[in-house]
């Protein structure tokens, strides 16, 4: 496939998240075959964990070319979350919708002025509901209306700690993707002092000249898109507005094929769009 065009001409961005092992075994081949690069999102405390890449592992990707791309320090949401049921004095447990996002790490709950500081355990369920276990018992009472979410300390550590990991084995890191593409003004700040570009999700993948916002880069999940017949749509937009579009994909997700991943590569080449990485868009959009 020719991937020799004008920077005036649109952009796509592949881009793969959490870095699994599928990545490598599924991925990464069909854009070898083909010369196409793409960006894989890596957790640093995941890597050489069962499933997922290892360090020499992420050295091949980037020795072919492809962006790592900082995906936090242990996949942590970096904005905060209600809590589902009230907490009393002496409480270990605290009841959310999805306490993995929280467990093991330094956190604070809060409400209105009151506010306390916890480290957090592992997560679990009872017959309440999913919950995250606490080292000590609360210090105060905290309504349904309260919430929880990572030290000022802590989303530093998410966001910093696994670019200064990389550097440290030779792969320059400049580039991040939000945990679970949340953010807030808080951690697109930190972000933002310490990254060139940060990609979050949202409901369209077009990032537009002109209006683009680097450290809230949109994308959408093109599996979802092929999956809903929305593909050629988005793709004939990207074309028509000369924009840089990011399409993402989980390829640990069920839905994920081969034969899905050469579909968008045989879509991107009848329009003639141009692949590229996240450091080809940042010159892209600078030229544009």
């Amino acid at each position: 496939m020719n991937l020799n065009y004008e920077l005036t001409e649109p952009l796509v961005i592949i881009s793969y998240d959490d870095a699994p092992l599928t990545d490598y075994t599924i991925a990464f081949p069909l854009h070898v075959q083909f010369g196409i690069p793409a960006e894989i999102n890596v957790i640093s405390d995941y890597i050489g964990v069962s499933g997922y890449l290892t360090k020499e592992q992420i050295l091949n990707i980037y020795g072919a070319g492809w962006n790592i791309v900082a995906h936090s320090k242990g996949h942590k949401l970096l904005i905060d979350s209600f809590i589902n049921t009230t907490v009393n004095i002496g409480d270990k447990k605290i009841y959310i919708s999805e306490p993995d996002f929280f467990k093991h790490c330094p956190c604070k709950i809060y409400e209105g002025n009151k506010s306390e500081e916890i480290i957090t355990g592992s997560s679990g369920k009872d017959s309440i509901g999913t919950f995250v276990q606490l080292e000590t018992g609360i210090k105060g009472y905290y309504s349904a209306n309260a919430r929880i979410g990572l030290t000022d300390e802590s989303i530093k550590e998410q966001i910093i700690s696994c670019k200064n990991f990389f550097l440290k084995i030779g792969i320059s890191v400049d580039h991040f993707t939000y945990p679970w593409n949340a953010y807030d003004a808080r951690s697109q700040q930190i972000v933002a002092e310490h990254y060139i570009s940060a990609r979050a999700g949202s409901t369209t993948a077009i990032n537009e000249r002109g209006s683009i916002n680097r450290h809230c880069l949109n994308s959408v999940d093109f599996i979802d898109l092929i999956m809903e017949g929305k593909l050629e749509k988005v793709l004939n937009e990207t074309v028509r507005k000369r924009a840089l579009c990011i399409l993402f994909a989980h390829t640990w997700d069920p839905r994920f094929t081969a034969n899905k991943l050469l579909t968008l590569f045989n879509e991107l080449q009848k329009r003639g769009i141009r692949i590229g990485t996240r450091n080809d868009a940042m010159v892209f959009f600078e030229k544009s």
